[in-house]
């Protein structure tokens, strides 16, 4: 059964090289096919056979296994990708990285249609440090806020993955940003990492609701039942 978000039709990836924030649960670290590990190692580079149409009236998730706007990325780089989806805006378009603060450089080159994400793990901001080198999660959160400010047109998302432990004011952080709606997943790998129980996973979904839409991954199915 897929982890994919339900809503996403179709993935690209246009960004080949290692990714620096290097987190501990990474899936594209646990592919085993020579060619895709050859794609997502080395130096940072746009895969020019990448760049074919996109077509019309699809979902697609840019760069799900890159992060396109990592800190290392060049910004002609990010330019092009952007470039290359606005020649067909009759697609839904999905951005998410754990650097948003840097969505702001791009805010009038986004495509017509766009969903802005961010991924957090808890906020237990030395938790989510120890497995992931990217920008704290409180940053993160701090950005999307203030990205609402500059791209009014734009929905905004929160996805909680891999759920890591958390304290009883993450509903509270999660509202800050007013994400539209949030998704939760959890380890895929089953890295063994420091996971909610049940009781608290089904806590933390009941409590979102109350201000925002929750969509469950089927790997946080292991959590809260329902495998």
């Amino acid at each position: 059964m897929s982890n994919m978000y339900k809503e996403v039709d179709k993935t690209w990836n246009p960004l080949s090289g290692n990714c620096e924030h290097d987190c501990d649960y990474c899936y594209v670290k646990s592919f085993r096919w020579p060619v895709v590990r050859a794609k997502y190692s080395g130096e940072l580079r746009l895969d020019e056979n990448a760049f074919k149409p996109l077509g019309k009236g699809k979902t697609i998730f840019v760069c799900d296994c890159q992060d396109l706007f990592a800190e290392s990325v060049p910004k002609e780089m990010i330019n092009g990708v952007l470039v290359h989806c606005c020649k067909y805006p009759d697609n839904d378009y999905l951005f998410q990285s754990k650097n948003p603060g840097r969505f702001r450089e791009f805010t009038s080159q986004f495509p017509l249609k766009t969903t802005l994400c961010t991924t957090i793990e808890t906020d237990d901001v030395a938790l989510a440090s120890r497995h992931s080198k990217a920008p704290k999660v409180n940053e993160r959160m701090l950005h999307m806020k203030i990205m609402r400010a500059y791209k009014r047109d734009a929905k905004y998302t929160i996805t909680i993955e891999p759920i890591l432990k958390f304290s009883e004011f993450f509903p509270k952080f999660i509202e800050f940003a007013s994400p539209d709606f949030v998704n939760i997943g959890a380890d895929s790998k089953r890295h063994g990492l420091p996971e909610p129980t049940q009781n608290e996973a089904l806590w933390l979904i009941a409590e979102l609701e109350k201000f925002t839409e929750v969509r469950i991954k089927n790997n946080l199915r292991r959590i809260i039942g329902g495998e």
